[in-house]
């Protein structure tokens, strides 16, 4: 349908037309998941080791850490598809090219004045401007003035010429046809010579918003509206509006509207996409390790110098050499006496009571290596 292309009166100034536009979110919140590296009731000890640096760093959290990266999250991409398929034809659609109107079988195909107010000095030449236009761009202007009283006097249309204009596009000239441009201008049948009420209102045809495109209504509202009130007719007002932007008006431009709003909604949707699919909030843990209460003591390997808490791995994270297992101070094992650490055979825990007989020993027996003490 048709929609205003811009106006203005003699006491209100010119205005453009509008969009507007809402928007509405929602959160939502879950269980915390804490980590840190100090104890706080309900978590659990790790160990992560910094290969870099050659040390266990502990952490404590009320999750479990060290969990693997899922490939599959590689298939939400198919989500995000459509969003990017649309990203690129907004993209491309900010690069414009004019394209002159095709005729698509309406009568009125020439331009037309109708003067009605008579306020019109010199109609010849404002109709050679509208036909150059409309040769053109395809766009056929339709040029019309009234008298207020002719519509001020009716309650139907609340003293808006923007109303006044729809119903002259839609009923009694256009139809549903979106190719023209229906200018209208209205001042009193008797005005004051002090301050003459003049209004003014353009109305465009759908089909004409690739080449009358705000930014060019917008100029040309505001040389027409400057025209009037410096005390030019509504007809040389015109002719000054034309000769502003036919000029260059089918030439390729770049939409910059459309290119910033791209341009946000592209990083939102690639940032969201990272998030969802590629950010991994524990690969700072990767390979931790849970540490029982008892996994206290930390080793040096012999090759590298490394440390790590024995009994937490198999072999060096460092350099991959077999892990040691140190011995354990019995003042810290109850039940338990003295521990001889070897390297050779670390499978086998060592009491000198001889015997598997405590909680800590069948901890520990695949650990130590057990030794008779005579």
């Amino acid at each position: 349908m048709p929609h205003s292309s811009g106006g203005g009166s003699h006491g209100g100034g010119s205005h453009h037309s509008s969009h507007s536009r809402s928007h509405s979110g929602s959160g939502s919140s879950g269980p915390s998941r804490i980590v840190r590296k100090t104890y706080f009731s309900g978590a659990r000890r790790y160990v992560v080791y910094n290969r870099r640096k050659h040390i266990p760093v502990y952490y404590y959290s009320n999750y479990a850490l060290g969990g693997k990266y899922s490939k599959w999250r590689l298939l939400l991409l198919l989500f995000y598809l459509p969003f990017f398929m649309a990203m690129i034809g907004l993209f491309t659609s900010a690069f414009v090219t004019p394209k002159k109107i095709m005729d698509d079988g309406c009568d009125l195909k020439t331009p037309m004045i109708i003067d009605a107010a008579d306020v019109i000095d010199d109609e010849g030449e404002l109709y050679d401007t509208l036909e150059d236009f409309a040769d053109l761009t395809g766009i056929v202007p339709y040029v019309v003035t009234l008298n207020n009283e002719d519509w001020k006097q009716s309650n139907y249309y609340s003293y808006d010429l923007e109303d006044v204009a729809y119903d002259l596009y839609v009923d009694y000239y256009f139809g549903y046809d979106e190719n023209h441009w229906l200018l209208v201008y209205s001042q009193p049948e008797n005005p004051d010579p002090d301050f003459n009420d003049w209004y003014w209102e353009g109305m465009q045809g759908d089909n004409t918003d690739s080449i009358l495109t705000d930014a060019k209504t917008g100029t040309f509202t505001s040389k027409v509206q400057r025209c009037l009130t410096a005390g030019d007719d509504f007809g040389e007002a015109l002719v000054s509006g034309f000769d502003k932007i036919t000029p260059g008006l089918m030439d390729s431009y770049i939409d910059f509207e459309i290119l910033i709003v791209c341009g946000f909604m592209s990083l939102f949707i690639f940032f969201h996409c990272y998030l969802m699919v590629f950010f991994d909030p524990n690969k700072k843990f990767r390979g931790a390790v849970e540490l029982a209460p008892e996994q206290q003591v930390e080793v040096a390997c012999d090759y590298c110098g490394g440390k790590y808490v024995s009994g937490s791995v198999d072999k060096c994270p460092y350099c991959g050499a077999p892990a040691r297992i140190a011995a354990v101070d019995p003042a810290t094992m109850p039940n338990l006496n003295t521990y001889v650490y070897s390297n050779s055979t670390p499978d086998k825990l060592a009491s000198t009571n001889g015997g598997y007989t405590s909680e800590y020993d069948e901890i520990f027996k695949d650990q130590f290596h057990e030794t008779k003490l005579n």
